[in-house]
């Protein structure tokens, strides 16, 4: 099982040096893939709007995830500027793949 390294983002980038702007957790999986997972820290959350980006990259079994738990409890999918509705037949199906990966 390969370590979780987790970092605190600085907001450089979005205009707020010196703010923590999310907390990300980064986890090597087999075969070059990783599962990460940012959260937004609740003082710039007005800046984004997700509470939570997960991205589940297994191309080995041919599983790339891009995932975007919103402030308006909405769950999309997104892939560049397509954004895909998450049900909940694919929202259990993807818990599941997160759940593999995260004991890999």
């Amino acid at each position: 099982m390969s370590q979780t390294a987790v970092t605190k983002v600085d907001g450089d980038y979005f205009d707020l040096p010196g703010t923590v702007v999310y907390t990300q957790a980064k986890k090597s999986l087999p075969e070059k893939g990783r599962l990460e997972i940012n959260v937004s820290d609740p003082s710039v959350r007005d800046r984004f709007t997700w509470n939570a980006e997960i991205t589940l990259d297994r191309r080995s079994n041919d599983i790339f995830k891009h995932i975007l738990l919103n402030g308006d409890g909405s769950v999309v999918e997104t892939y560049g500027k397509r954004v895909i509705e998450v049900t909940d037949e694919t929202a259990a199906e993807l818990l599941n793949q997160l759940a593999t990966a995260a004991k890999l």
